[in-house]
């Protein structure tokens, strides 16, 4: 199979599976601390990638990755596996997975400024409109609406979604950068995934977190784990579309998660969701809009 064949359908499948991240957690979140899912997720990180790295013979990449690399990733894992999933699942539970998803869609404009402002990029005319096309789609979801069916609080959402759009936007050059100078994808995810959990453990007490468990029935500690996994899914096989196929065929597949989320939460979270005909049509104007950004950018999200 070609590269760039094998990176559509890897692409396809980190975008379903950062749907899956979101939507399965939406429904316990209603009631639970987003820390108990941040944490959850980068267990399941850690210990999945692991086992991918082991299986499929990576693991020796551990002892030949330069201290620079390690500070590459690490810094990816920190900020965007610990600060950003705890950011992400905020906004999931004060607005819903749906509104969230828009809103971190936002990311892909500050991938965009990062680039024109540090980097001399140009913005031409389809980054402009698409930028202006994400903007208005945020301005019609309904988040006082969407924190109405979850007991949640609107203004923490949005800052908190478009608190996870400024991480998510940033941190992907460094992923890209990294992997230019690191071929091993699965140990890079790995390292990523370690340095997000060891600091997030000394950031957050891990008994505030073992105590909050006891509170969950176990079916909401099953959608979380299901959450964690579809998260290690979506950061391994991002990892891999990237190393193997351009920015420009990558990027804009991944954009389509907002869309796989509203397809998801009508299964595993309808009743604390939003699926009004304007909260629909807002997040395909998002979509449409990052799509547009990316495929006149070429800038990884």
């Amino acid at each position: 199979m070609q590269p760039i064949v094998l990176g559509l359908i890897v692409s396809f499948a980190s975008s379903f599976c950062f749907a899956g991240n979101r939507s399965f957690a939406s429904r316990p979140l209603v009631r639970s601390d987003p820390a108990i899912p941040t944490y959850i997720s980068l267990i399941v990180g850690v210990i999945a990638s692991a086992a991918v790295m082991l299986a499929l013979g990576q693991y020796s990449a551990l002892f030949s990755a330069s201290f620079f690399i390690v500070l590459i990733f690490s810094v990816v894992g920190v900020f965007h596996f610990a600060v950003g999933r705890q950011l992400s699942f905020t906004a999931v539970r004060n607005v819903g997975a749906n509104l969230a998803s828009g809103l971190i869609s936002t990311q892909i404009v500050y991938s965009v400024l990062f680039a024109v402002l540090l980097l001399g990029e140009k913005a031409n005319d389809g980054i402009i409109l698409g930028a202006g096309l994400i903007m208005g789609g945020i301005v019609l979801l309904e988040g006082t609406i969407g924190a109405g069916k979850r007991g949640g609080n609107a203004k923490i959402g949005y800052i908190a979604g478009l608190g996870t759009g400024v991480i998510f936007g940033l941190t992907p050059v460094l992923i890209k950068y990294g992997l230019t100078l690191f071929k091993y994808f699965l140990t890079a995810t790995f390292l990523a995934f370690a340095s997000g959990l060891i600091f997030y453990a000394l950031v957050i007490p891990p008994r505030r977190v073992k105590s909050g468990m006891k509170l969950l029935s176990r079916s909401a500690i099953s959608y979380y784990i299901a959450a964690g996994i579809f998260g290690v899914g979506a950061q391994l096989t991002r990892f891999f579309a990237l190393s193997i196929a351009p920015l420009v065929i990558v990027a804009p597949i991944l954009a389509s998660h907002p869309i796989f989320t509203i397809l998801l939460t009508r299964k595993v979270a309808r009743e604390f969701e939003l699926f009004s005909l304007r909260t629909v049509s807002a997040i395909v104007i998002v979509v449409l809009g990052a799509v547009l950004v990316s495929l006149s950018s070429g800038i990884s999200i």
